[in-house]
């Protein structure tokens, strides 16, 4: 499972097959959590070592094949106001107003960099980590394209189709966005990788 706090500090803890966590306090409510969909996990080869930790020894790391991953999440219903200790990331408890429509092209062009270019930048990484697998329609459908095809992947995506046929050519254009004259940095740092 993967933790991140509101810092940008980053935990990976490996939960052993029928394990159950029960979280409260600062990991429950303060940082993030989920299991990110992948073929393989890095953990520990020895035997000596607990599980769930990793150490700074990298020679002593393995790939361990990702098998089906299930999880149940139970929460309880809240009847009541908040009162936790998390008044920054508790939804009852931050003062949120309403957005008003921008008085000019300038105040429009700031509200868009905050809440559309700045969200994509914030979410990027994590988006492409969790679209690692070409859909196989979409696979189908590329290869069945005749030998020197022209394909443009325009649109919000990592660039996970560029290397499903060599026979065909493809242009990858990152971010919606970027048409209307915009740059994203991740969009071209994770589509060169």
């Amino acid at each position: 499972m993967d933790f991140k706090h509101p810092d940008g500090h980053v935990a990976a803890v490996m939960l052993p097959q029928r394990s159950l966590l029960v979280m409260s306090g600062e990991s429950r409510y303060l940082w993030t959590h989920g299991i990110t969909p992948r073929k393989f996990d890095i953990v520990q080869a020895s035997d000596e070592q607990k599980v769930g930790t990793v150490t700074a020894d990298i020679g002593d790391l393995t790939l361990n094949t990702r098998g089906k991953r299930t999880s149940f999440t139970f929460r309880k219903v809240k009847k009541g106001p908040c009162k936790c200790s998390y008044p920054s990331v508790c939804d009852s408890q931050c003062k949120v107003t309403a957005p008003s429509f921008p008085d000019s092209e300038r105040e429009a062009s700031m509200l868009e960099k905050k809440y559309v270019h700045d969200v994509y930048e914030e979410i990027a990484l994590h988006f492409s980590n969790t679209r690692h697998s070409p859909w196989p329609r979409v696979v189908q459908f590329i290869r069945a394209l005749p030998h020197g095809a022209v394909v443009a992947d325009v649109g919000c995506g990592n660039g996970k189709y560029l290397g499903v046929s060599q026979d065909v050519y493809m242009e990858k254009q990152g971010q919606e966005y970027l048409a209307s004259g915009h740059s994203c940095q991740w969009a071209i740092l994770v589509g060169a990788r």
